[in-house]
């Protein structure tokens, strides 16, 4: 088959190919900020959840903590942030939300119906910067011991802090204690949380994995165990 449309990066690695019969393109579906205990309402099953802070306020702080319910929907941003919701582009397309007729259209060589990719949707957009592999990353609870002096729990360092996010899908943050006892600094775990740090100027600074576990060492003994990203982590820059 000589015909199609297909894009490959400087190192021959794949972007797109017309003559793939099942590709997915992903495209910004929702964006915005959410205050405490809010929820992005257009998230459903089988979107990618990016979460961050946008700030440009020197020495800023801020946990991005989200738990999502049993079934893996309804994700809620427990100490609110910003999110972006990234959806299939076939989806989005068959929703009828491009309607202008310019830009670049590709449709599936095995379903000529079925269109994999359209510029049109494409107004923002999501970078993909890294991919942390899974147990890469060490964890922590902000607060503990030397938590935000580590560089082994550091996710991202560098300058335009406020363009990046980090993906969340499967995040949660459990309440409770442990053996009648109530943990040192709160009484919580966190599984795959983020805490951005903005330096002094503004722009520039770092997000940190927030990962940590309770355990119980006798009495009332109870502290804090780091645990490393116990899946991968995509760091992203959103473009808007």
């Amino acid at each position: 088959m000589t015909y199609g449309f297909r894009v490959t990066g400087a190192d021959n690695n794949y972007q797109i190919d017309s003559r793939d019969t099942s590709p997915q393109f992903l495209a910004v579906k929702a964006d915005g900020s959410l205050g405490d205990g809010g929820s992005p309402s257009t998230y459903a099953i089988g979107d990618i959840l990016f979460g961050g802070f946008e700030s440009t306020t020197a020495n800023a702080t801020k946990d991005i903590l989200v738990n999502f319910n049993s079934s893996g929907v309804s994700p809620t941003f427990i100490d609110g942030g910003h999110f972006v919701v990234l959806r299939p582009t076939n989806t989005m397309i068959a929703a009828g939300e491009a309607s202008d007729n310019y830009g670049i259209q590709i449709k599936n060589s095995g379903s000529p119906s079925l269109i994999s990719f359209d510029s049109r949707i494409m107004s923002k957009g999501m970078e993909i910067k890294e991919v942390k592999a899974t147990n890469s990353i060490a964890g922590g609870y902000p607060g503990v011991d030397s938590w935000d002096t580590q560089t082994d729990n550091e996710v991202y360092n560098g300058t335009g802090l406020k363009d990046i996010y980090v993906g969340i899908n499967s995040g949660s943050k459990h309440h409770g204690t442990v053996s009648g006892t109530t943990p040192p600094n709160a009484a919580a775990n966190a599984w795959l949380g983020f805490r951005y740090i903005y330096d002094a100027n503004g722009t520039s600074g770092k997000i940190k994995l927030i990962n940590a576990t309770v355990a119980n060492f006798g009495g009332t003994n109870n502290a804090y165990v780091e645990l490393n990203n116990l899946q991968q982590i995509i760091i992203g820059k959103f473009i808007q």
